[in-house]
Parts: C-alpha cells; sequence; structure tokens
C-alpha cells in the first residue's frame, strides 16, 4: 500500500478506539526515513477536518542543547555529545509538555521547543510551538519511540562500538538513561511501529532525508554519504534493538518498501 492508504488504515483504528474521557495518545516508531513525520502530518490534517483537535510532539525536538551533549561529552564519554540515543533528549521537558497536553482545558496554553537538525541545537523561543486549548489527539513519534532498557545489550555489539565504546561506558549510560522514558510511553494508547529491514536501508533513507533538507533550506549537517553512515552508527544497536523487540508491542506493524510504499506485518 502506499502512504495515502497506510494513514487511512492508521486513522480508522484510531477512530475505533477513540475515549471521550481523556486525550488519545498514538506513539510512532521507526528508523530514520521511514515516513514517520509526514504519515503524522497527513494523519493530524485527516483527524482535524473530522473535528477532533489534532497535533504532533516530534521526539526530536526534545533533544538537548548542543551546549548540554557537549557537557555531557566531557563528563561522561565523548559519543554522548551526538544527538539521537536515549539519553540525549529532555526527558523533563518532554514528559511535562505530554502531561500538560492530556490534562489541557479551554484555558490552557501550553509551548513546547523546535529543534533544528542542519545547526544541531535548539531553535529560539521564538520559534517554539504554541496551543491553546484541549487537545483530543496526540501524535508522538520519534526513532526511538517506546525503546526499553532491555532492548540493548551492555556489551559492544559490533566494530564500531568496539572501536570508539570499548569499556561500554556509552552503551551503559544509554541504556540507563532509556529507563527514564519508560514512563512517558506508558502513556501511549495505540503505537504504531513502520519496520525497516535493514540498517543499510536505515542509512540510504537518512541520506535522502539529508539531501531533502539541503533542498528545502540550503542547509545540511553532512556533506557525503560517509559522514551519515559515521553519525548512524550510534543508532545501530538501539535500531536493532527496536526491530527485534518493539514488533510484539505494537499495535499496527508496517514493512517500509521502497518508494515510501508499505505492507502490513501486524494488525
Amino acid at each position: 500500500m502506499y502512504l495515502e492508504q497506510l494513514v487511512l488504515e492508521i486513522e480508522h483504528s484510531v477512530l475505533a478506539r477513540l475515549e471521550s474521557t481523556k486525550p488519545f495518545v498514538v506513539g510512532f516508531s521507526g528508523a530514520q526515513g521511514s515516513g514517520k513525520s509526514t504519515i503524522c502530518s497527513n494523519l493530524q490534517n485527516n483527524l482535524v477536518k473530522r473535528g477532533l483537535v489534532t497535533l504532533t510532539l516530534g521526539l526530536d525536538d526534545f533533544y538537548l542543547e548542543n551546549s548540554e551533549r557537549l557537557a555531557l561529552g566531557k563528563e561522561v564519554h565523548p559519543l554522548c555529545s551526538v544527538r539521537g540515543v536515549p539519553g540525549t533528549h529532555d526527558v523533563k521537558y518532554l514528559k511535562a509538555t505530554l502531561s500538560a497536553l492530556i490534562k489541557a482545558d479551554g484555558g490552557s496554553k501550553i509551548c513546547w521547543p523546535s529543534f533544528s537538525k542542519a545547526s544541531d541545537d535548539r531553535h529560539g523561543q521564538n520559534q517554539f510551538y504554541y496551543h491553546e486549548g484541549h487537545v483530543d489527539v496526540i501524535l508522538l513519534e520519534g526513532w526511538c519511540v517506546g525503546a526499553r532498557s532491555s532492548f540493548v545489550q551492555s556489551l559492544a555489539e559490533n566494530e564500531w562500538e568496539f572501536e570508539h565504546d570499548p569499556r561500554c561506558c556509552w552503551k551503559e549510560w544509554t541504556k540507563n538513561a532509556a529507563i527514564q522514558y519508560e514512563s512517558i510511553w506508558q502513556e501511549i494508547d495505540f503505537a504504531v511501529m513502520l519496520f525497516q529491514s535493514s540498517f543499510e536501508r536505515v542509512i540510504d533513507a537518512r541520506w535522502r532525508q539529508e539531501m531533502d533538507l539541503l533542498k528545502r533550506s540550503g542547509e545540511s549537517q553532512f556533506q557525503s554519504r560517509s559522514d551519515v553512515v559515521e553519525f548512524c552508527q550510534h543508532y545501530r544497536s538501539w535500531t536493532r534493538g527496536m526491530c527485534m523487540h518493539f514488533p510484539s508491542l505494537a499495535d499496527l506493524v508496517f514493512d517500509c518498501l521502497d518508494g515510501y510504499s508499505y505492507v502490513t506485518r501486524k494488525t
């Protein structure tokens, strides 16, 4: 199926489960370039047309500021300065924002951050997201939404980790950090996973994303595909762990094919 059909399938599943007592939280997980942001944007538009107040929370927007990650790189391990893995997000900010949106009423005014991947830092407050009033549906999307600490081993799992983290200090740090996220995942009422069949596909998709970003904004963090390959190594064990363990926990799972087409694996 193509993206439009996938969105309709998710929409029907959400509408069948909506409750009137509290906002319905839908979690979207999937590796870089799997189509999460586009799917959430289209789904949000569809639900808004049905009269449902719907918004999207992107996990990426809650990355720690560049200066905070650089400090972690000095205090804990150099790899901690690179955004991506559990531990590089402002979990308290995300948890507080999600909680506020779930409790929001007609008089609520809530804002949350916006992150620039091109500059690898948080935007200024004048570019933060802002919402007034109640919420019916919250779409929480991110590549590691739903990740548990148990999904990855403490030991190095590939040559890159053996080279860059031989004592597994960084690996242990990110595993411990992942525990803090789990109370957020408990707020998810319905989980969707976009499954990439290999890590090479993840790299290809992330490189396409970078090219799209360059066309749209004229800015890019990476200058070559090899830069993207190096960057993606930070995600490798977690991506593998998500692919191994999360399909059994998700409510809907779709296999990602070429050209943003999909096939249903689990309903």
